[in-house]
């Protein structure tokens, strides 16, 4: 293999890999090549290995999924993910508030150190439980899946939040 066959074949592969993570990023089957004149088809073993990973358990961040959660299903949900992460029986855990709430940012009332997130008034739900003394916080969009925020990243929301 001459310099020129090398510089051509590191720049296809550069380009395979590319679209080897785009098609991973955006599920979609990435491009299937045949091996020609019995050279090493590493290429085509990238794009492969890319296919098994894509079909693989892998969570794709570009898969919106929308939750439609009235305010009983939320209230339920987030004693049910407290009573799994605490391993304790679901009727231990308390409900101490369900408020309808605005919360100051796409946070949601739980920022995570180092993010940025939309500086827009967003409404949501705040649940407040209890379970061995302890006070829990779940947050969660209007309508939305609730997510258990730490005391310690625990933000108020706006003052004209009301009780829903």
């Amino acid at each position: 293999m001459n310099l020129k066959q090398l510089t051509y074949y590191v720049r296809i592969r550069r380009n395979l890999r590319y679209l080897a993570v785009m098609a991973m990023a955006f599920s979609v089957s990435p491009p299937s090549f045949s091996q020609t004149d019995g050279q090493s088809n590493m290429a085509g073993d990238m794009l492969d290995k890319a296919k098994q990973a894509q079909a693989s358990s892998m969570p794709n961040p570009f898969e919106h999924k929308v939750s439609n959660m009235d305010k009983s299903q939320q209230i339920e949900f987030a004693k049910g993910d407290l009573s799994e992460m605490m391993d304790v029986d679901a009727k231990a855990v308390k409900l101490l508030l369900a408020q309808a709430v605005t919360w100051r940012s796409g946070a949601l009332g739980c920022p995570a150190p180092g993010m940025n997130y939309t500086q827009a008034l967003v409404k949501g739900m705040r649940i407040v439980l209890q379970s061995d003394g302890k006070k829990y916080h779940y947050h969660a969009k209007a309508n939305g899946k609730p997510f258990y925020c730490e005391a310690s990243r625990a933000e108020s929301p706006t003052a004209n939040s009301g009780d829903a």
